[in-house]
């Protein structure tokens, strides 16, 4: 017979009567703080919510207790209290499960120091619960026995599951996803092993099942398993666990011995700086079968075999993430489901590579993680918690923004994961289909692709898109409902064609278009709206009219899939068997509307509910908006953000702050602050004087700075090599041998595992408190450049200035009188606009660079007395006047190849 309570003090007095055995059931209410210490039955006694989460707790104690499981309940910290949720110590035989620990989801995650902590005990399970809104999710300290289970580890600033000095564990088919580090360095992860200042040896531990998905833009490490006690770390069996990161550290292991790391995938969430591969290091390790982006120091593993190496930059490569898996292109809202196999290919379900037997439990329904707020599993899906009107919650969803009570989620098809994300019906509004923020990198692979649903065939409808190109050059494809032919009409195909926007919309005979020309360019956000339906055709730009048509069609006869980030209209019927025009940026939201929207409605989208971009961002968890710290005295890691280390991408402003490279082998040279952020491909950053470049090194990258070695500070965190000389810095992350290049010689910067952990070495000698500069040989074949010419505008350069320094700079040239760059490399812009202007400093060091489609034959040189030391340049209504040449050098000028012969090739430049 079950014994109910209905407050702490009842509780207490229930089981100084228990003999074990019992249950005591818990009314639904707020228990506050309560103190379970010192209960001890050979029985297990087990104290559970009447309703499903009904009873909260602020903080549960329990030191020196056993045999208590704890069920169904809340713990919720209150705001700024800066404890732990639930403290076990010195116990033994103790369940938590099924149960909600969350902090105070303010936005601060200083000021809830712990979700759980358990140190000093053994026969511990952790299971089927969710902990979200904390600094550190668990930590687990000199305890064996240890089950941690199926646990929705969610929201943290620093760590999900942290472990110390534990012994006979299984961390098994966990989901932790989602941390909100403070800045790059501040060393945050999904799971980490250390021992430190423990004298029990972290020893026969079982990884296996769990989903660690960087399902934002914070970059996580996925395992780390470092700080290894002397003699390694023994017996560890790491398998079929799925990681999707933009952090070296995919899984990283500091002196395994006799251990496993076997039949993991181990993802490079793309678009980012570092690739995400697996490190092991140690004796007697066993390799297999593992599916990722890259390996690093396999020294150690005696059997290193079956193993396959993916890649996502080249669509025609081998082993490309499109021909892979059904979504592994999606860095901001990535879910278990994206990270499917595509059937056939390598990786499929039976193949034995990789994660694919716990993909295959989860496609056959088993759960990925604990609970989410309703009570129920979760399936991956990093944005699929709803409220449940059962819980003693707030009303706030675990990621701090509000949600609407509607069941959003995935089709059951492609990838449509993200925000608000609808699986066909009416979602309110007359809204069929939305779509949360998604960023795309122009190649057909990263395009979401939803099946049709019958909510989607409407005869009269509006499709708004808000969406921000990277580049509006060519053909890029929006949204496509397409297919070859006109079948039964209603194929609808949206695309950006060289900046502007058309639009085709087909009967069952013909082709009907409405066009927005010129309307858009790089590195701008517009929202655009078609509405369609008995009134015709309307094609909006940010609110304005842009075109119409009297064609009064739908979408009614539709049946072919939806494609968002490409265009498809060359695929087979219901199929989207061939899909082109990869679109390169990113689109904050879509949304299909089955009724076509007023214009005052048009107007609002983007700023209310039609552009669904306040819906979807991740709002009131912060992350970055922590000025100070806490200290964990457990560990002695600190949270306090270092000011002089590298900013957090999601703080850049404006686009001059983040120079995305192209892919191929380049130069570019950066004198302005900038996150540089690098492919695959070899590159070389030149890093100006006055600058603060922070850049992530691969395989074949060069730093080049301005001065020499001697003029450098040099420090170390993480991954992270920082050369600061006055004004000038350069935050290296390595992730690979790295030439860094000063105007007296190059050295190698490199990173490695050793027994002791991660280790950055410049020109062979280790960067820590033993450091000794003069220990490092300098190549002096390869040297720097003194002085460095700014990116292009085009390329993501800062814009252009008005009035030029002593350092390189883009320099606006459309302005009437008389310019000067004023030493440094200058680049002078023209656009396609009146101007009349004289530069009275140009020389073979600076550039004329004229942009919007002018080439060099565009461009006239008139040179009419030949000995006044000017040369004019005439383009449509752009004129340019340069000055103060010899009036030998004047007299040779006529035409474009001699000015460049003149002032050197590079004096002309186009974009």
């Amino acid at each position: 017979m079950a014994i109910t309570v209905s407050n702490g003090s009842e509780l207490r007095s229930a089981l100084n009567s228990t003999s074990g055995g019992e249950t005591i059931e818990l009314a639904s209410g707020n228990y506050g703080s309560v103190d379970l210490s010192g209960f001890n039955f050979s029985e297990k006694v087990t104290i559970t919510s009447q309703e499903q989460l009904g009873a909260t707790f602020n903080h549960i104690d329990m030191s020196g207790s056993s045999g208590m499981t704890l069920s169904d309940v809340t713990v919720h910290v209150p705001n700024g209290n800066q404890d732990r949720a639930v403290w076990i110590r010195n116990s033994d035989d103790i369940d938590i499960v099924n149960s909600e620990l969350k902090g105070s989801v303010d936005g601060n995650f200083t000021n809830d120091e712990l979700g759980m902590k358990v140190e000093n005990s053994s026969s511990i399970n952790v299971s089927n619960n969710e902990m979200h809104n904390f600094f550190k999710g668990a930590k687990f300290r000199e305890t064996t026995d240890l089950t941690v289970r199926e646990n929705n580890v969610h929201d943290m600033q620093k760590d999900g599951l942290n472990f110390v000095g534990v012994q006979d564990v299984l961390v098994e088919n966990n989901l932790v996803r989602d941390m909100h580090p403070v800045e790059e360095s501040a060393h945050t992860d999904f799971i980490q092993f250390w021992n430190i200042q423990t004298d029990m040896k972290s020893s026969d531990v079982t990884i296996r099942g769990n989903a660690l998905l960087q399902g934002n833009e914070f970059q996580t490490q996925g395992m780390f398993i470092g700080d290894p006690p002397s003699g390694g770390y023994q017996n560890f069996t790491i398998e079929d666990n799925l990681i999707y990161t933009s952090h070296v550290h995919g899984i990283t292991g500091a002196n395994l011995q006799n251990s496993s790391v076997s039949n993991n995938t181990v993802l490079t969430a793309p678009g980012v700086d570092w690739d995400a591969t697996i490190r092991p290091s140690g004796d007697n390790i066993e390799l297999k079968n593992n599916v990722t982006t890259g390996f690093r120091n396999k020294s150690g593993a005696d059997d290193a075999s079956g193993n396959l190496v993916v890649q996502y930059t080249d669509p025609n490569g081998e082993n490309y993430y499109g021909d892979l898996f059904q979504n592994a292109f999606d860095n901001s809202g990535i879910s278990v489901e994206d990270l499917m196999p595509v059937a056939g290919s390598k990786v499929d379900f039976g193949s034995g590579m990789g994660a694919e037997e716990r993909l295959q439990e989860i496609a056959n329904g088993a759960n990925v993680g604990g609970r989410v707020e309703d009570g129920s599993a979760t399936d991956g899906n990093a944005d699929d918690t709803t409220s449940s009107d059962d819980t003693t919650t707030d009303d706030s969803s675990s990621d701090g923004g509000s949600t609407d009570g509607s069941d959003s989620g995935s089709t059951d098809g492609g990838s449509t994961g993200g925000d608000e994300t609808t699986d066909g019906g009416q979602t309110g509004d007359g809204v069929a289909y939305e779509l949360g923020e998604r960023t795309f990198d122009g190649s057909t692979g990263s395009a979401v692709v939803v099946p049709h649903d019958p909510a989607f065939a409407t005869e009269e409808g509006t499709l708004a898109m808000t969406f921000t190109p990277d580049s509006a050059s060519g053909a890029q494809g929006l949204f496509s409902k397409d297919s070859t032919g006109f079948d039964n009409g209603g194929h609808l195909t949206v695309r950006l064609v060289d900046g502007s926007i058309e639009v085709r919309l087909q009967s069952d005979s013909a082709s009907h278009e409405v066009v927005a020309s010129k309307a858009v360019s790089a590195g701008e956000t517009n929202t655009m709206a078609l509405t369609f339906g008995n009134d015709g055709m309307q094609l909006y730009v940010n609110g304005e009219l842009a075109d119409s048509a009297g064609y009064g069609g739908g979408m009614a006869n539709n049946a072919e899939p939806m494609v968002i980030g490409a265009n498809q209209w060359a695929s087979g019927n219901e199929s989207a068997d061939v899909i082109q025009e990869g679109f390169d940026g990113t689109i904050a939201s879509t949304k299909l509307f089955t009724r076509a929207l007023t214009q005052d409605e048009v107007s609002n989208l983007g700023n209310s509910d039609g552009g669904s971009q306040d819906d979807t961002a991740e709002t009131g968890d912060g992350g970055t908006s922590d000025d100070g710290g806490t200290q964990d005295g457990a560990d002695g890691e600190s949270s306090a953000p270092d000011d002089d280390a590298p900013a957090d991408p999601g703080e850049a402003e404006g686009p001059s702050n983040v120079l995305m490279l192209g892919g191929e082998d380049q130069t570019v040279e950066v004198p302005f602050d900038a996150q540089v952020r690098g492919t695959s491909a070899p590159e070389t950053v030149n890093v100006g004087e006055g600058a603060h470049v922070q850049f992530g090194a691969n395989d074949g990258d060069s730093i080049e700075l301005a001065g020499d070695f001697a003029d450098y500070d040099l420090t170390s965190g993480g991954n992270t090599l920082s050369f600061v000389n006055g004004d000038t810095r350069a935050d290296v992350s390595l992730n690979a041998e790295t030439e860094i290049v000063f105007g007296d010689g190059m050295a190698n910067a490199d990173i490695g595992l050793t027994d002791n952990g991660v280790e950055l070495t410049l020109g062979g000698q280790a960067v820590g408190s033993d450091f000794d500069r003069s220990e490092v040989n300098l190549d002096g074949s390869e040297v720097s450049g003194d002085d460095a010419m700014p990116a292009m505008p085009s390329q993501g350069g800062p814009a252009p200035v008005q009035t030029g320094t002593s350092a390189g700079e883009n320099i606006d040239g459309n302005q009437d009188g008389t310019i000067a760059g004023n030493g440094g490399d200058d680049r002078f812009v023209f656009g396609q606009q009146q101007t009349d202007v004289e530069i009275t400093d140009f020389s073979a060091d600076d550039q004329l660079l004229f942009t919007d489609g002018v080439t060099e034959d565009d461009v006239v040189v008139s040179n009419a007395d030949g000995g006044d030391g000017s040369v004019s340049l005439a383009v449509g209504e752009v004129g340019v006047t340069v000055t103060g040449i010899s009036a030998e050098a004047d007299g040779g000028i006529a035409d474009t190849s001699t000015f460049e012969g003149a002032f050197g090739v590079d004096s002309l430049a186009f974009a």
